[in-house]
């Protein structure tokens, strides 16, 4: 048996593999890959996985390329697992596209992976689970390789974080399945792997091209990382690799903070040019570098940069360090920085705006960069944010299906039929994407004239393939079954006639984020309730109508405290509450257990983070439970369960921990919202995809206290 608990408690600490999934795992042939074959294929039985394996002979090293493909054919052979052989042509697609050899075989297995899961989907029926995971056999080393090829080359703290265990290749859509790129081997080195080989006696191929020095990756692995094991620390991998996982950490908190931080410092200002002029700009307040950290700073200056910049993809550290720098110079001192972009040092702080902004009064900006401008009044966002458990797709609609357009700048976040959109730069991007249902990660350099959200108009149409195919908007709606008296009310994100993104459905496939993008724009729309913190009494009442009674709740309480204490008769019950809101419901169920039944209570609080860029699903625990599991029948309480991410995860941990027994009780259950297949023993309610509150769930941490479940009204 190659996997041990380490790999298996990886694999559910990330969440990368569920029950059932269909994975399509990459092989080459050498030891890391046929490693990662042997590992799947063991766990094909544990976890009930449909497994398929794709080679790609890259038309390089001629009889040993032939060696490889045969040998890993004969292996899924052997192994009765499916086995799909690409042939690709690198050196003249490399030659085309003006791109190194590995630049061009990264591109080419990214296109094999989505042709493979595209079949592997269409043959499993349109009716499975969409999502297909492409499993890699990257490890700790190829992780250390990474970051001090970065720290070499310059980067920042987001770039440490160079591989996450899962992330996204494809979002999904019609066409297509939702493809996740997994790598289970991130927690093993390539000594471990090579030697749990030769332990089972499983053979592999050597790639002779790994043994040269041309590449620098190879000079990295061959000398300069054993250098650092030998001579300053054997355990410099793991080091490196904990560093990379710490990193991403880190640059999700740093990135959610600069943008929670940012309208604090930085607001729409006009003010007076230099030529005599006014123009519309950003200010940056004098109190910024007096109340923040320099790490702080420099975040908030380079937001307002990149949201000034017209979406130039040039702007560096030395550009942010010099606008810094302005800050303590003396009034009238100006910058010059690329794109048209000027910083003015005023009295109160830095005056940012560009030259053709100015120019031209928020008309389409006409700078080198070929990107879009144009000026809209600032609209910061509620401090509350997106509600989690909202409608599904196509329950997002604009009240007046005449409503005016508004434009959309990178850094603005505007108001908009009761929406608010928001559009933030995510600069070094690691390679994940946005996968949420209201926030997409477009290419910003596809980008051609400006940004506009409005409902649809004649000559609307989506780019649908990667070959360019279109689509017209009222065929999309059609072939989507969309009702035609809700079509003129859908908001769309649009460039011209072009729709970038059919907000809360599909995303155009020409916006989407591929090896060659530069800049990336994540696009948020949060949805609903602004202001209802001061909403009165009465005006709650309007926004809100009762789901389930006092009484339904209580009732259905009782009965599930009848149900569980006749299956635990004669036992003890351990009850574990997810903090915050399985408070109020625990409570109240183990109020209702018989008495002749010992009941002990334990709280545990989660988070699942990272931001929107990150599409690991990795959960960290910020409350560890009090007293040890083994041996307890244990119960999981709940007040609602949605996506299963967070569940999928905790149940692992828990089980891991042996109790005797182990199940999960909910009030509310949406299985409409299920990523994660997670097994529920005791349900109060089913319910639809509805945002709701109360009985301990909660609107900007209120209203936890209503003794009945209520729902947003539309």
């Amino acid at each position: 048996m190659l996997y041990s608990d380490t790999i298996i408690q990886w694999i559910l600490r990330t969440g990368m593999l569920a029950d059932g999934d269909r994975v399509i795992c990459g092989v080459s042939g050498g030891a890391d890959s046929v490693f990662l074959f042997y590992l799947l294929k063991e766990l094909r039985e544990l976890l009930h996985l449909e497994l398929q394996v794709v080679h790609v002979h890259h038309g390089i090293r001629g009889q040993e390329a032939d060696r490889d493909a045969e040998y890993v054919r004969k292996m899924c052979e052997q192994a009765d697992v499916p086995f799909s052989l690409f042939y690709r042509r690198i050196p003249e697609e490399a030659a085309a596209g003006g791109l190194t050899l590995e630049e061009a075989g990264r591109n080419a297995r990214r296109e094999v992976f989505r042709e493979a899961a595209a079949g592997f989907w269409k043959e499993a029926g349109r009716n499975a689970r969409r999502i297909v995971r492409i499993a890699v056999a990257h490890h700790k080393n190829d992780l250390a390789e990474s970051v001090l090829f970065r720290i070499a080359r310059g980067t920042g703290v987001q770039g440490l974080a160079a591989m996450r265990p899962v992330s996204v290749l494809e979002d999904g859509d019609g066409v297509l399945p939702r493809m996740e790129l997994i790598r289970p081997l991130l927690g093993l080195s390539r000594q471990e792997i090579e030697a749990a080989l030769r332990r089972e006696g499983i053979c592999w191929c050597e790639d002779s091209t790994n043994a040269e020095d041309d590449a620098v990756r190879n000079r990295i692995r061959h000398h300069i990382l054993p250098a650092m094991e030998a001579e300053v620390n054997s355990a410099a991998v793991s080091h490196i690799a904990a560093l990379a996982e710490q990193a991403g950490e880190v640059t999700d908190f740093l990135l959610e903070e600069i943008r929670r931080r940012y309208p604090k410092y930085v607001n729409s200002a006009e003010g007076r040019l230099p030529d005599g002029c006014r123009g519309a700009g950003l200010s940056v307040s004098d109190s910024l570098v007096r109340n923040e950290l320099p790490a702080m700073q420099s975040g908030i200056v380079h937001r307002a940069l990149a949201e000034i910049s017209c979406g130039a993809k040039d702007l560096g550290r030395i550009h942010v360090e010099d606008t810094l720098r302005l800050f303590h110079l003396e009034n009238g001192k100006a910058l010059h920085l690329p794109c048209g972009i000027r910083a003015l040092r005023t009295a109160k702080g830095i005056f940012l705006y560009n030259i053709y902004k100015a120019e031209m009064r928020g008309d389409p900006c006409n700078c080198a960069s070929g990107a879009a401008a144009g000026c809209s009044d600032r609209s910061h966002e509620s401090a509350c944010g997106f509600l989690t458990n909202c409608a599904g797709p196509g329950q997002v609609y604009a009240s007046d299906p005449g409503a005016e357009p508004v434009r959309l700048l990178p850094g603005e976040s505007v108001e908009w039929q009761k929406m608010r959109i928001s559009a933030d730069f995510q600069d070094f991007l690691t390679g994940v994407i946005s996968e949420k249902r209201y926030t997409k990660t477009i290419d910003y350099g596809k980008i051609t004239g400006t940004l506009v959200i409005r409902t649809r108009k004649p000559g609307d149409f989506l780019t649908v393939r990667s070959d360019g195919a279109r689509k017209k908007l009222s065929d999309y709606f059609t072939d989507e079954k969309v009702p035609r008296d809700r079509r003129d009310r859908i908001p769309l994100l649009a460039d011209g006639n072009e729709i970038v993104w059919v907000i809360g459905r599909r995303l155009g496939y020409r916006y989407r984020v591929s090896e060659s993008t530069e800049r990336f724009l994540t696009v948020s729309v949060r949805t609903g309730l602004s202001g209802m913190e001061e909403s009165s009494m009465s005006d709650f009442k309007d926004r809100f109508s009762i789901m389930i009674t006092e009484e339904e709740v209580n009732r259905r309480i009782r009965e599930l405290g009848e149900e569980i204490s006749r299956d635990y008769a004669g036992k003890s019950i351990h009850m574990i509450c997810v903090l915050k809101g399985g408070v109020y419901f625990m409570t109240m169920l183990s109020q209702q257990i018989h008495e002749d039944i010992p009941v002990s209570l334990d709280f545990m609080s989660v988070s699942s983070y990272g931001n929107e860029l990150k599409s690991s699903g990795v959960v960290k625990i910020v409350k560890d439970l009090d007293e040890p599991l083994q041996g307890k029948d244990v119960i999981v309480v709940e007040d609602i369960i949605d996506s299963g991410r967070t569940l999928y995860y905790l149940l692992g941990i828990l089980k891991a921990r042996n109790p005797a027994s182990l199940r999960l009780c909910t009030l509310l259950d949406k299985p409409d919202r299920r990523e994660r297949d997670v097994r529920v023993d005791y349900t109060g309610f089913v319910i639809e995809d509805k945002f709701v509150l109360g009985c301990g769930m909660d609107y900007c941490q209120k209203y936890r206290n209503l003794p009945y479940i209520a729902v947003v009204n539309d």
